[in-house]
């Protein structure tokens, strides 16, 4: 099933009033932009993720020729950014880098295949304030090491964790996402070493380790979906957490993973949402479509224009079955504009 496709956007005017966002977004307005011959023609961005089963489309049109807050008579356009109070500004930054930072970690989650939530706490009274954050850091570091060792056979692997306080207030523990691979709990809390250690596995389980609802469990073949499963829950609690606790010091990761493991994004521009979204239908690494938002729906959003897709794994050919030559071309080989 591909993606519904809007009807196709005017190659001059490239956007229609539903991408026109209401209130302060970009510096300047949509309508203005569109006024301005100077813009390019390709103003969407699309960017795909194949192995995470992701896409997004955003409006960001170039300058051609001269910047676009500049008038014909070469007067500078003051920005909407520009009339807001300093406070105001910090909050859009920090809600901005919270949503890249989440995005992010989506995708590295999915990429990964990261269903399995171990959680690792201290024994006795536990870690608190900011000391024990940075001790419980400095655990983790020599824990991932013993981790390799031990049952990774001294090899590279995926992971994430992240320090979150206990909700009864006895101090940090630690949320480590893992690879759905078989781990004895009992080995794993000897490896540990500090306390106890349970786990969840987001395809099939239904409540979390304090027995808090996790909805509709994704099945255990589903592992695309178990991986956004647990996601969802990672950045609900990273967010709140960080954005509410003064003992972590300013400036430090929301999260930590292991290198070498990040998803591959393909970028390219076209001209208009419809286009792109027609581009993304034939992608042969898309299958049905999980999820479909636009920017319209967001409370809150002061971006620009964008639009966001969650896609099934794609159907795999039938035992015999020949794909045409030249079905499948290589994500460098397809066309750069729509």
């Amino acid at each position: 099933m591909k993606p519904q496709v809007d009807t196709l956007l005017d190659a001059r005017t490239h956007v229609t009033s539903e991408h026109r966002p209401e209130g302060p977004g970009p510096s300047l307005g949509i309508r203005t932009q569109l006024d301005h011959p100077w813009l390019t023609l390709d103003s969407v961005v699309v960017s795909l993720f194949p192995s995470c089963g992701e896409a997004a489309l955003t409006f960001a049109p170039m300058p051609m020729g001269r910047p676009a807050n500049v008038d014909e008579n070469g007067e500078l356009i003051p920005s909407l950014w520009s009339e807001l109070d300093e406070d105001e500004k910090e909050n859009r930054k920090t809600r901005r880098a919270s949503t890249r930072s989440r995005g992010a970690m989506r995708r590295y989650m999915v990429h990964n295949r990261l269903t399995k939530m171990w959680v690792l706490t201290f024994a006795g009274d536990g870690m608190h304030g900011a000391d024990g954050w940075r001790r419980t850091i400095e655990e983790m570091h020599s824990f991932i090491r013993r981790l390799r060792r031990n049952f990774f056979r001294d090899r590279p692997f995926p992971y994430l964790f992240s320090a979150e306080p206990h909700p009864d207030g006895h101090g940090w523990h630690v949320n480590l996402m893992l690879p759905n691979v078989f781990i004895d709990k009992h080995q794993l809390q000897r490896c540990w070493g500090n306390g106890n250690v349970w786990y969840t596995d987001f395809t099939k389980d239904r409540e979390d380790w304090l027995g808090r609802s996790l909805g509709r469990a994704a099945g255990s073949g589903n592992s695309r979906s178990g991986a956004r499963r647990a996601a969802s829950y990672a950045a609900k609690y990273i967010g709140k957490d960080l954005d509410e606790s003064s003992d972590i010091p300013a400036g430090s990761h929301r999260y930590e993973v292991a290198q070498g493991f990040q998803p591959v994004a393909v970028r390219l521009r076209v001209r208009s949402f419809a286009a792109g979204l027609a581009y993304i239908g034939r992608h042969p690494s898309f299958g049905r479509v999980e999820w479909h938002g636009k920017s319209d729906d967001w409370e809150g959003w002061d971006g620009p224009p964008c639009e966001v897709l969650f896609f099934d794994a794609p159907p795999r050919a039938p035992a015999g079955y020949t794909r045409a030559p030249g079905a499948a071309r290589r994500l460098d080989q397809l066309p750069k504009r729509c």
